[in-house]
């Protein structure tokens, strides 16, 4: 089973499911959330990769916000809210 880590980003604090597999290391995987935001089943995901050895990683882009399977508005409005380049070095 893997948890909710938190970590330094451009200044802030963000957050992602990590999974370990049982040896403590392995190779990496990036696991995307679907639009609906980091869910159980993306968290899943990440279980079952990392029961096949894998460290998985999915970041929650949403910062804790989740729309249901049914919240299509809900869903686009979060994925809009997204900044999704990075900020510029001053």
């Amino acid at each position: 089973m893997g948890s909710m880590v938190e970590f330094g980003s451009n200044g802030s604090t963000a957050s992602g499911y990590l999974a370990l597999p049982p040896g403590g290391t392995g190779r990496g995987l990036i696991v995307v959330q679907e639009w609906w935001g980091l869910d159980s089943g993306i968290k899943e995901m990440c279980d079952r990769f990392a029961a096949e050895g894998f460290v998985a990683f999915a970041p929650d882009l949403y910062h804790g916000q989740l729309a249901g399977h049914t919240e299509i508005d809900r869903a686009g409005e979060l994925m809009s809210a997204c900044r999704w380049s990075a900020p510029h070095a001053t």
